[in-house]
């Protein structure tokens, strides 16, 4: 009869509180709900912490409810105690929430973040052991005044250093609300506020209830007013997720930079990196947080660049820093920024790492290859300039030398008896073998390479048996040995040698780059053989024109002295038909005589030695006698001249007989290409000068052909210019004795309209000027 009593009281004590197991069982159904959407939503601002709570307000209501629902004392007590669980974890959450949501989560430090719950953790195992210590309530009693099993408790010191606590988490993050609320924009502070709006509803209503409601058997608001709170800012996460948006987006780009970012706090601390920050720095993420950057980068390749740049104050600066790692060569751009609070107060430092190993290494390229584009035509100028072998190898050597990429540049040429000579190396110490010959046994070793046409690079080390190359190269400290063979049409003049003191690595370009170098010195070699060979001909050339114009010149003077004695009578008279073949053989006498002279002239011209004296000459003078010896020949060929002759034409600088000679050459070869028409000879002013001009109307000269009748032992093919003949010195003699007169004699012609040629000459001065010479002349000009 007890036990059915005992049953039936049971029973009726769970009919009574069913309700109530429903209350709550209910809302923390609901609360499960939302942390698993919120979860789903995790990317969002808040979305994680916001689950969290949720998560925990669930576990909450659910252990009250079966706290409502147990058998008997004990369990209902055990259930009290776990609920604390959820209860602890709400604060700290709904803080955390607020400093992702306020835009604050990664200014503050993980082991900041983490140590909000650590209070919680160590009041909840006080709790839990509370039989131990009585510290979390002394005491607990049967709650008469309600309707349903449930205890009423004496709460100790640690429980009121929990509630302490959670409120004061729930003012922070109502203080973060509201600073986020002050700073976002119009369509974020509608979120904002609503999320603030329900984040004030629960401790109103937990405070309310602590200071006047919790001893009459009412039930606690606050897991409801948090529920209504969670669901308010639910809806606000999706009503306006934009506000979320914003955070995703830095997010992404901040994780996705091509940079390595670190955000310091003001005291130097890292708050915050992207992942590629702490690759490029080599430390481990988990190290970073938290921490001073400059402790925490211990070890690294950058600590000490880092050290120098964390200097504090912080400015804004950039700075190189370059490592060596497996044999690889790294550069970072480092770039250091403050940031500044709205006030302008410095709240913390960005510090930027970027990768430039790329631009360094295209850089290096690219001064690399304009070193070797100067190289090339500092050795290309002086190959062009250089006029002896020997200069132009050492002038080489040294250039190469100077270029710093290699430590001793020897050449060697291989003379007639085939040894081989080193005639320039960059070695300044005794060890120096220019000048010598190289040893027998050296070059003998050294001709496989110079037969075969190739490139090869010696390597102390991987010499494996000794001979007397190896020996050379040890005791001159050259391990490493580039020699470049100088070949010629299968003819070896010589080699290229190319060393350094220390094994260090030969790229290939710097090896093309040596062969290159090799066919230039090579070319340059050839062209100064083929340069010398031709003046060594052009001297031969001159001395033997000289000779044999000397040498015919002597008896044809003397035929014609003889020539016009007989015609005199001087070995008494002749007869009438002998007259016309000496009259033959006295012209071609003097045709030959003249040509003769400008043989002589020009060979003296050459050489150089051809001295003029220049003095004032009268134009008028010289345009007469010239056109007074010509006129015969004019009427002879019945052609019309023409005289324009300015009066009281002042003196010109020049030789009378140089001068007569041109206007002679130039008129007479006037007379020879005008078939008939008229010439005409005039001498006027010019400028600063004075112009004599001989035009006639003949057959003319192309355009393309002005140039080339100045050149010695030139001719323009026509049928006019085979009929008179000449060797094609007279225009080169002409404009050559301008030249020394300090005149310049040119051209005016086009084919079949006859050609004009004119004379400038400078005006007398009073003080005669030195004799030139034709090397001075050219050199003037």
């Amino acid at each position: 009869m007890g036990r059915k009593g005992c049953r039936s009281s049971f029973i009726l004590t769970r009919m009574h509180s069913l309700p109530y197991i429903t209350l709550y069982t209910v809302p923390g159904l609901v609360a499960a709900v939302l942390a698993l959407l919120g979860w789903q939503r995790r990317y969002y601002r808040g979305g994680r912490s916001f689950s969290l709570m949720m998560s925990a307000l669930s576990f909450w209501f659910i252990c009250h409810g079966l706290a409502i629902a147990a058998p008997d004392v004990r369990s209902t007590l055990h259930w009290m105690t776990i609920q604390y669980g959820g209860i602890m974890l709400v604060a700290p959450a709904w803080l955390l929430f607020a400093l992702a949501y306020s835009g604050q989560w990664w200014r503050t430090a993980r082991w900041m973040r983490r140590g909000i719950f650590v209070l919680p953790m160590i009041c909840y195992s006080l709790a839990l052991t509370n039989d131990l210590h009585r510290l979390w309530w002394s005491s607990w009693a049967l709650d008469e005044q309600r309707s349903y099993l449930y205890l009423t408790t004496v709460n100790g010191p640690i429980y009121w250093l929990h509630v302490g606590y959670s409120y004061g988490c729930i003012v922070a993050g109502l203080a973060l609300l509201g600073y986020a609320t002050l700073r976002l924009t119009k369509v974020q502070r509608y979120a904002a506020r609503l999320v603030l709006i329900g984040a004030l509803i629960p401790p109103l209503g937990n405070l309310s209830y602590l200071l006047g409601s919790s001893g009459n058997g009412s039930e606690d608001p606050t897991p409801f007013l948090l529920l209504i709170a969670g669901a308010m800012v639910f809806y606000a996460m999706l009503r306006y997720q934009a506000v979320d948006l914003e955070p995703m987006a830095e997010r992404e780009v901040f994780r996705g930079l091509p940079d390595g970012v670190f955000v310091l706090d003001s005291s130097g601390m890292v708050a915050s990196h992207n992942a590629l920050a702490a690759q490029m720095l080599g430390v481990p993420a988990g190290r970073l947080v938290g921490r001073s950057l400059a402790e925490a980068s211990q070890g690294s390749a950058l600590a000490a660049d880092l050290r120098e740049l964390l200097r504090q104050p912080y400015e804004a600066q950039t700075q190189l820093a370059s490592y060596e790692q497996q044999g690889q060569l790294y550069a970072l751009e480092i770039r250091l920024r403050p940031l500044l609070a709205s006030n302008g107060a410095a709240t913390g430092t960005l510090l930027v790492l970027r990768d430039i190993t790329e631009r360094l290494q295209t850089e290096r390229v690219r001064a690399r290859h304009l070193s070797e584009l100067e190289l090339l035509n500092t050795l290309a100028r002086a190959a062009n300039s250089a006029r002896a072998t020997d200069e132009l190898i050492r002038l080489m050597a040294r250039t190469i030398a100077a270029q710093g990429w290699w430590d001793r540049v020897m050449v060697g040429t291989v003379g007639p008896d085939g040894s081989l000579q080193i005639i320039a190396d960059s070695s300044s110490t005794q060890l120096s073998s220019e000048g010598q010959s190289a040893d027998l046994q050296i070059f003998a070793e050294l001709q496989s390479i110079l037969t075969s046409q190739t490139t090869r690079l010696i390597l102390l080390k991987e010499q494996r048996e000794e001979s007397p190359l190896s020996t050379l190269l040890r005791r001159a400290d050259l391990p490493t040995l580039l020699v470049v063979p100088m070949i010629d049409q299968a003819q070896t003049l010589g080699l290229l040698a190319l060393a350094n003191h220390d094994e260090r690595p030969v790229p290939t370009e710097l090896v093309r780059l040596a062969e290159t170098v090799g066919e230039l010195m090579t070319d340059a070699i050839v062209r100064i053989k083929l340069y010398e060979e031709l003046r060594r001909a052009s001297e031969l050339k001159s001395s033997f024109l000289a000779t044999m114009s000397h040498e015919l010149r002597t008896p044809l003077t003397s035929i014609i002295g003889y020539i016009e004695m007989l015609e005199r009578g001087t070995y008494g008279q002749i007869a009438d038909r002998i007259r016309e073949p000496m009259g033959s053989v006295r012209h071609s006498s003097m045709t030959l005589l003249n040509l003769i002279n400008d043989i002589l002239d020009f060979s003296c011209m050459e050489a150089g030695f051809l001295r003029i004296d220049l003095q004032p000459v009268s134009a008028t003078q010289v345009v007469t006698n010239v056109v007074a010896a010509l006129r015969p020949l004019m009427e002879e060929k019945q052609l019309a001249l023409e005289q324009l002759i300015e009066p009281d034409l002042p003196p010109v600088q020049a030789n009378i007989a140089r001068l007569e000679q041109v206007i002679s050459n130039l008129l007479s070869n006037a007379i020879k290409f005008t078939p008939h028409g008229t010439i005409t000879i005039s001498a006027l002013r010019y400028e600063q000068g004075l112009r004599i001009s001989i035009a006639d109307t003949g057959v003319g000269i192309a355009p393309s052909d002005h140039e080339e009748i100045f050149k010695e032992f030139r001719r323009i093919e026509s049928r006019q210019s085979r009929k008179v003949g000449g060797t094609g010195l007279g225009l080169a003699i002409s404009r050559r004795l301008m030249s020394l007169m300090h005149g310049t004699l040119t051209l005016e012609s086009s084919l079949g309209a006859g050609a004009t040629f004119h004379c400038d000459l400078r005006l007398a001065v009073l003080d005669s000027a030195q004799p030139a010479t034709v090397m001075e002349a050219i050199s003037d000009h």
